[in-house]
């Protein structure tokens, strides 16, 4: 349907308004039918009733970040608190600070970038500062995302202290080079140069993933031949927690791997097109399952509260300890009166 007609003269200027019928999605064309060279200059304006000026898929936007934003703050609270328990102090480490990191920066994130939407939807246009400041922020976020697999993959604070020089310098060099494409992205202009900078970011922390599963598998590995090796104690208990958390710590990253497909698959299968409110409280709410996870498989490591069978274990060989020594003392007592029997007596364990 045609909304407007009129003659391409040298020079012309107008400016209408169309009342859309319904709720769909519209488009702007301009019909040249003499095929004459013209110069298109104008600004458009999709208004929606009562001044709105967000789109329709996005009218349910500004409501999904802030309720996800407050649930990455509560969830960094309540992970702060337990870590501030007494009995919970002393395995504090700096990679509990990492994962607490994530959660409140994803908040902080989430909360820019929902004022920068409200400032759509009453101006129209973003603030370029605002814009620039929470897309910032977010690709800091996942190069700290990043950093947070890859030092619990080397077992940095979990399975040992420190990482060598190389494993330090591959850190630096990716979070430094992540963020330097991070920075070009944000301030590129056209689609083609920031699509490169984009896949330029992608081939990077692909990179990264590789290591991270490197990684992870050897360690898997090295607490199995530890568990293997190490007798019934309560350094064995210890080991087997990580094992466990190791073990679940790979099926979330292969979940973080794989779950962006899907997401994407979905919305384009699955999802109607006004849902886009779906597709992002979709992503958060994959996110802060995966941080959460990470949290209940690590919060208590590097040393955890030991395991009940070895308990039982240690009192088994202090009573067995105790028997030993009262049967000790009545083989004494029988051999000073009958001597025969406490002559044919086996060894105790002393």
């Amino acid at each position: 349907e045609c909304f407007w007609r009129a003659n391409l003269y040298d020079h012309v200027k107008v400016g209408f308004t169309i009342n859309a019928v319904k709720e769909d999605r519209y488009h702007l064309g301009v019909l040249n039918a003499r095929q004459e060279v013209i110069e298109l200059r104008g600004n458009v304006s999709m208004v929606n009733p009562g001044g709105k000026q967000l789109a329709i898929q996005q009218e349910y936007i500004p409501p999904v970040l802030i309720w996800t934003a407050q649930l990455f703050f509560v969830t960094c609270a309540v992970f702060a608190a337990y870590m501030g328990l007494s009995s919970t102090r002393r395995g504090r480490t700096p990679m509990h600070l990492v994962m607490g990191s994530a959660l409140l920066l994803k908040g902080i994130v989430l909360a820019l970038w929902w004022l920068d939407v409200l400032q759509i939807a009453k101006k129209g246009t973003s603030n370029r500062l605002g814009q620039v400041g929470w897309e910032l922020l977010e690709k800091a976020q996942a190069i700290l995302e990043l950093m947070m697999f890859l030092l619990i993959a080397l077992g940095w604070k979990v399975l040992r202290q420190n990482l060598n020089l190389t494993e330090v310098r591959f850190a630096l060099g990716i979070a430094v080079i992540s963020f330097y494409l991070g920075v070009f992205e944000v301030a590129c202009t056209t689609p083609s140069t920031c699509n490169g900078y984009q896949l330029s970011r992608y081939i990077l922390h692909s990179l990264c993933y590789l290591v991270v599963i490197v990684a992870m598998n050897f360690n898997l590995q090295m607490v199995a031949a530890w568990i293997c090796e190490a007798p019934a104690s309560m350094e064995a208990g210890a080991l087997y927690k990580k094992f466990q958390a190791y073990k679940i710590f790979r099926w979330i990253f292969l979940a973080f791997i794989i779950a962006p497909t899907l997401e994407l698959f979905l919305k384009v299968t699955v999802m109607p097109w006004d849902a886009l409110w779906l597709f992002v409280l979709l992503q958060q709410l994959r996110t802060w399952a995966i941080y959460v996870a990470i949290i209940v498989a690590f919060a208590q490591l590097p040393n955890p509260p030991p395991l009940r069978v070895f308990d039982l274990t240690r009192d088994a060989w202090a009573s067995d300890d105790e028997a030993g020594g009262d049967d000790a003392r009545g083989g004494a007592g029988t051999g000073g009166t009958g001597g025969g029997a406490g002559a044919n007596a086996p060894d105790l364990p002393l």
